[in-house]
């Protein structure tokens, strides 16, 4: 299933990152996105990457599309939001 793809690519993408493998990161997690559009893990991923990249606002294109945002999603909007327009 393509649900089940798209999971394994985020847990996948989130061992490059903690590894420091960042060039992986994207890539698995767009592929993961094409699978699964509306994933939030696969969005707040993106999103995340993204903000710790300094593009705020690619990030909060990501974050934005969360359709049931919980507390973290709404903190990295806010954050993203106030660094764009810094």
């Amino acid at each position: 299933r393509s649900s089940d793809l798209s999971a394994t690519l985020n847990r996948v993408a989130v061992y490059y990152h903690a590894s420091e493998l960042y060039e992986h990161v994207i890539p698995l997690l767009q592929k993961s996105l094409e699978l699964d559009p509306n994933n939030a893990d696969t969005l707040y991923n993106i999103g995340s990457v993204l903000f710790q990249m300094k593009m705020y606002p690619e990030a909060l294109d990501f974050l934005k599309q969360i359709q049931q945002p919980d507390q973290e999603v709404f903190d990295l909007i806010r954050q993203a939001e106030e660094k764009a327009h810094e």
